[in-house]
């Protein structure tokens, strides 16, 4: 269930004949992501799912295959994901309000005395309304409501076998499935981009496709990239990643002279690759689509030394690796540039032991490089120069190596008045004073996650205030002062929103008065990424 379900264990049944020499099971899922595959049992398969962060109702697609070759029999099967969504109905005060979704009943709950009632409801995917059953008065009343659900990606692909040389020669098999309902899509709609070479199509019918690919002979690239797309459905997406190796050189007859060895020499075994530990630098990888990150990898053989020599293989379901470079006592390295959205996954295979590791890869929200908003607070300072503070706000992240900075200004707004009379009250003096702190503040990123992070940094504010007595008449002057602040942000919608808590002493000073535009402050608001 959506927005509920955080993972769940799926169980996949598979014909095995030989347990163990069965070749490694395949999934791949169009929303959300699965672990790899671990054998429990023979022809039972665990795997984790985690769904989407998206709540509306969907079908996920899933493809299930075994890495025999290009002509591995791959299924594509389907399992329903329930929406959850809340329905605001007006009815009268104090009625029950329920409702019928397909076959479930939700409800009932009562109206408000405002005639509202908020019915939470979960929806299966091509569920289109819901019927509203409203009662309490001379008898039910029923409403039928449109569910709005968005369009959602109906599009799953797998390409078999993963791994391939370079050789011009070797052929793959490039399996895709478009799930409406088993109508005929044309297959010119269905459209197939290779980042190097071109696709063949081999066959179509009932929503499926399959498509021939022969890798460049010679090629440099460590992968080849599929995009599919299908002409008219903009929510229809896919992409898999075809890992690319080096084609293994023809057999040479080489003749030398005899030499006298002194003893029998033994070529010196290559060691098993056992154990693999990956860290992305920086992490979380901003998910933007044009930055890059580093993928460390230290790998360990089955007696506990450093593997060297490893002819690894690193295939990302989104986003691409650049070439893998050995640092030296089982230490490699690989440059990544990142995805444009929040799930990516990257599989680790050494082919000569025949390991094999699915990586998450750990991904942020893209902040943006400008963002503008609101701000608004509570600042507690000297007697009646508390009170609630209202303003603007800019923040404007920058990227330093491995390490994210901001650069922050704001300009907000504080007012306070006063009146002062003798003990007989015959004599009163009134005044009022508007300032307007102007706040610099240089921040560095103590922690980020996927959308949420923490801030904390010292800044300087210039504060300009207006002073005005009964007495005295107008006057104004400027203060400066230093600030410390910590914030947290929630990335949200097309921004996020932010709260702070801040120090500061700002006073501001002049012949006839004297005030403190700093003090204690919580504010909060939300900056909308502007680019």
């Amino acid at each position: 269930m959506l927005g509920r379900t955080e993972s769940a264990k799926v169980l996949v049944r598979v014909d095995e004949q030989t347990a163990a020499d069965a070749p490694p099971l395949r999934l791949s899922v169009n929303v959300g992501s699965f672990s790899e595959p671990e054998r429990v049992a023979p022809g039972r398969y665990r795997a984790l799912y985690v769904p989407p962060r998206t709540r509306f109702p969907q079908m996920a697609l899933v493809a299930v295959w075994r890495e025999t070759g290009p002509e591995a029999r791959v299924d594509f099967v389907r399992f329903p994901l329930l929406g959850t969504t809340r329905l605001a109905v007006k009815a009268p005060p104090g009625s029950a309000v329920s409702a019928k979704v397909g076959p479930d009943e939700f409800g009932p709950v009562a109206a408000s005395a405002k005639g509202k009632a908020i019915l939470p409801i979960v929806a299966p995917p091509g569920v289109r309304q819901a019927t509203v059953v409203i009662s309490g008065g001379s008898g039910p009343v029923l409403r039928e409501v449109a569910l709005e659900v968005p369009p959602y990606n109906r599009l799953i692909a797998a390409v078999v076998p993963a791994t391939a040389p370079a050789d011009g020669k070797t052929p793959v098999r490039l399996h895709v499935f478009y799930d409406v309902g088993g109508a005929e899509v044309p297959a010119d709609r269905v459209r197939v981009t290779a980042s190097e070479g071109q696709t063949t199509l081999v066959e179509a019918s009932q929503g499926r496709y399959s498509y021939r690919y022969v890798p460049t002979p010679g090629s440099s690239a460590s992968e080849v990239r599929f995009q599919i797309a299908v002409d008219g459905d903009p929510a229809a997406r896919a992409g898999v990643t075809l890992a690319l190796v080096a084609p293994t050189p023809k057999a040479a007859s080489v003749q030398a002279a005899p030499v006298l060895l002194p003893a029998q020499v033994v070529p010196e075994r290559r060691a098993t690759l056992r154990q693999a530990w990956a860290r992305f630098s920086p992490s979380p990888v901003l998910a933007d689509g044009v930055s890059w990150a580093t993928l460390a990898l230290e790998l360990i053989d089955e007696a506990g030394k450093p593997v060297e020599g490893a002819q690894l293989v690193l295939a990302a379901s989104a986003g691409a690796f650049a070439k893998v470079v050995e640092r030296g006592r089982g230490r490699y390295e690989a440059s990544y540039r990142a995805p444009d959205r929040l799930e990516a996954t990257v599989r680790l295979a050494d082919p000569g032991s025949g390991f094999e590791r699915t990586i998450p890869v750990p991904l942020r929200v893209n902040p943006g490089r400008f963002l503008l908003g609101p701000r608004v607070g509570f600042a507690h300072s000297v007697g009646d120069l508390s009170g609630v503070r209202v303003g603007i706000d800019a923040w404007m992240p920058v990227r330093l190596g491995p390490s994210l900075f901001g650069l922050g200004f704001s300009l907000t707004r504080g007012s306070a008045a006063r009146t002062v009379s003798d003990p007989g009250g015959s004599l009163r003096s009134s005044s009022s004073a508007d300032f307007y702190p102007l706040a610099g503040r240089l921040g560095y990123e103590l922690w980020a996650g996927q959308r949420l992070s923490f801030v904390a940094g010292l800044g300087y504010t210039v504060a300009l205030a207006h002073f005005t007595s009964a007495l005295g008449g107008a006057a104004s002057e400027v203060g400066t002062g230093p600030l410390g602040f910590a914030s947290a942000a929630y990335a949200i919608g097309p921004g996020h929103l932010f709260a702070e808590a801040s120090a500061s002493s700002v006073p501001v000073a002049a012949a006839d008065f004297k005030l403190e535009a700093g003090g204690l402050s919580l504010e909060g608001g939300y900056r909308l990424r502007i680019f």
